[in-house]
């Protein structure tokens, strides 16, 4: 470093000092005085500072006695240098008596080639409390790049690409293993789709309903729900959670589905995988269940005119869906 040091040391002592006419002046120069350069065996080896080396320098500030000195900053905005101020000067500090104050500073290029450092600016403040502020002089610095010779810095055990390719057999089994959990997948998945039995078009046993197929137990239920006065006597609650268990027994008489065990969104697919009820039936079913649902779990409580409204969807329901005559006429025939 002793080439680089001497190179910045001629730099800033043969560069102007910046603002001389003010009562602040501002020079920068090395912490110390270099040493007489050494001699190189090598001729032409580069003296100047490499890319992102840091460089110290010293700010020194003459100024009268009794100026404050504020922020130290590079003179002008540049791209090609950051400046770090080590100790930056206390701006609280009354200077007692005239003379230089010397400010530690850091610069470290960040661009190859010729390049210009703008230089520091220091802030003051008077006694009588006139502000200003002092620059120094910029200074031309050639940048080395970190690399200088690029044969020189490969790496000698840099070996050439290597095969990353993946051996046959073991492309052959891990296809082969692909294939299987595929299948298994599949397999499941169609296990799962007919999980639920094939639509029974048959009414429920006899000690369910009384005697009754499903769709008549039904109405009927529907029916002494609301002349009951259930929803006066026991609430909005006690309603809708009789209505919501009234349509979830018909359908596990009517089609087979176990209700018990599965929310709303789990019967509605069931329901629709083994009957596929209109679009105005299956709205009507998803309508009562949903809504009871409100009622049940989110403390919902509905006027007594939309929830007596809720049975009269629930019995279109079951009417929309009841058997025709002539499967009811085949079951009797069938029981007998």
């Amino acid at each position: 470093m002793n080439l680089v040091s001497a190179a910045l040391y001629l730099a800033l002592v043969l560069v102007p000092s910046g603002d001389a006419t003010g009562p602040v002046r501002v020079t920068l120069v090395p912490p110390t005085p270099p040493a007489a350069p050494a001699p190189t065996e090598e001729a032409g080896e580069s003296s100047g500072p490499r890319i992102g080396e840091r460089l110290p320098l010293v700010a020194r500030v003459e100024a009268p006695a009794g100026y404050r000195l504020g922020r130290v900053e590079m003179a002008a905005a540049t791209e090609e240098f950051v400046l770090r101020v080590e100790t930056p000067p206390s701006p609280d500090e009354v200077r007692a008596a005239g003379g230089p104050v010397e400010i530690p500073l850091e610069i470290i290029p960040f661009q190859v080639g010729e390049i210009s450092f703008p230089g520091v600016r220091v802030s003051w403040m008077a006694p009588d409390g006139t502000t200003g502020e002092a620059r120094s002089g910029s200074w031309p610095v050639t940048v080395q790049a970190t690399v200088e010779n690029t044969a020189e810095a490969t790496p000698a055990d840099i070996r050439g690409p290597v095969d990353l390719r993946v051996p046959f057999p073991v492309r052959a089994a891990l296809l082969a293993a692909a294939a299987v959990v595929l299948a298994a997948g599949l397999a499941w998945l169609l296990w799962w789709r007919r999980r639920v039995p094939e639509a029974r078009q048959v009414a429920a046993p006899p000690d369910r309903f009384g005697g009754l197929s499903a769709d008549e137990w039904a109405l009927r239920a529907l029916e002494r729900l609301v002349a009951a006065g259930v929803l006066f006597r026991e609430g909005t609650g006690a309603f809708h959670v009789r209505l919501a268990e009234i349509v979830r027994l018909y359908l596990d008489g009517r089609y087979g589905v176990e209700t018990a065990e599965r929310t709303t969104t789990e019967i509605l697919a069931a329901v629709e995988q083994v009957a596929r009820p209109l679009p105005g039936a299956r709205g009507r079913l998803g309508d009562v269940l949903s809504r009871c649902d409100l009622v049940k779990f989110a403390r919902w409580h509905p006027p007594d005119e939309q929830a007596v409204a809720l049975a009269g969807t629930a019995r279109r329901f079951v009417e929309e869906t009841r058997p025709a005559p002539e499967a009811d006429t085949a079951r009797q025939a069938e029981s007998a």
